[in-house]
């Protein structure tokens, strides 16, 4: 699901600028954001809060990699792992941000 994922960020960064436009034309401060996507297995950690809320968590190598992308993409932008890219050739334009260590990569 690489493909849907990536489809959901740029959903997300396009309706994030559109409601941005309105806040600036309001004198506020706009919102921005950054996202980062890895493809690989999770597994995903249930956490009962009380009163019969239940959080999910995904945890494990895949999940702390898409954290450190979206750490290194630039404001309003999306970063994806190789492996992504990969899967989503002839979907998606992609603009290499040239090779980068990441911890834990």
């Amino acid at each position: 699901h690489p493909q849907r994922a990536l489809y959901a960020a740029l959903r997300l960064q396009e309706q994030l600028s559109r409601y941005s436009g309105q806040l600036r034309a309001q004198g506020k401060l706009p919102l921005q954001a950054r996202a980062g996507i890895n493809t690989g297995e999770v597994v995903v950690r249930s956490l009962q809060t009380g009163a019969g809320h239940t959080e999910y968590t995904p945890i494990g190598h895949s999940t702390s990699l898409a954290a450190r992308m979206q750490a290194l993409a630039p404001v309003g932008s999306i970063a994806a792992t190789g492996v992504t890219r990969k899967l989503c050739e002839g979907y998606f334009t992609f603009k290499s941000l040239g090779p980068t260590l990441v911890k834990g990569g």
